[in-house]
């Protein structure tokens, strides 16, 4: 499943605190928009890269971002800044 939303803390020893919602779902759609234009022009070269030998295939690579994009769901990243007191949490959900 692919992310849909990041959640973005920052936090300061002092309280101050910002929580950032950020819906990543809403760019998903302009995602496949691009894809579906880019798609004739990656079969294109798929096809004369094939028939030149190389052994590169560009559509395999979309499948792997794919891939990738879609297991960072569940991640969580958390960072201390010691000399400024300061904690960044990243979840991806």
């Amino acid at each position: 499943m692919i992310p849909g939303i990041v959640i973005l803390k920052i936090q300061q020893e002092r309280g101050a605190r910002l929580n950032l919602w950020l819906p990543v779902f809403i760019l998903w759609p302009v995602f496949l928009i691009l894809f579906l234009l880019v798609l004739p022009l990656l079969l294109i070269a798929d096809l004369i890269l094939l028939v030149s030998g190389v052994r590169i295939h560009l559509l395999r690579m979309f499948g792997g971002v794919f891939s990738v994009v879609s297991s960072l769901r569940g991640t969580r990243i958390k960072v201390k800044n010691r000399k400024e007191n300061s904690i960044v949490n990243v979840t991806i959900l």
